[in-house]
C-alpha cells in the first residue's frame, strides 16, 4: 500500500517512474505474524512474537538489520514505509515525499 501511495504521489508531481522489478520469492524465513498483546515484562524484540505492547510490527527471532524485519522490530525493511533502512541499501524513503528526489527503489 505504501508503494502504491508513493507511486500515485510521484505521478501527481510529474516524476518519471521506472518499471519495478519482480520481488525475489526465495526468502523462506518463517516470521510470526500473529500479534501478541502482552504485558509480559520478559517480552522483547527478537523473541519471535510480535508484541503490540512494545510497538513491534514484526519479530523474526533476531535483532539483525537487513533480513526483512528491522533489528528493532518496528517495521519491515521495505521502500515506502517512512523508515530509512541503510541495511537494505535505502538512500531515502518515499513516504511523504514532496519532490522527485526519491524513486520507487528508495535510491
Amino acid at each position: 500500500m505504501q508503494t502504491l501511495r508513493f507511486f500515485l504521489l510521484s505521478m501527481l508531481l510529474g516524476c518519471p517512474q521506472p518499471t519495478p522489478e519482480k520481488p525475489d520469492d526465495t526468502d523462506t524465513d518463517v516470521v510470526d505474524t500473529e500479534i501478541h498483546d502482552t504485558g509480559d515484562p520478559e517480552a522483547f524484540c527478537g523473541d519471535g512474537k510480535v508484541n503490540a505492547g512494545l510497538g513491534e510490527i514484526c519479530d523474526d527471532k533476531n535483532n539483525i538489520y537487513g533480513d526483512g524485519c528491522r533489528g528493532d522490530c518496528l517495521g519491515y525493511e521495505i521502500c515506502g514505509d517512512g523508515l530509512l533502512d541503510d541495511a537494505v541499501g535505502e538512500e531515502c524513503d518515499g513516504a511523504g515525499v514532496d519532490d522527485c528526489d526519491c524513486d520507487i527503489y528508495c535510491t
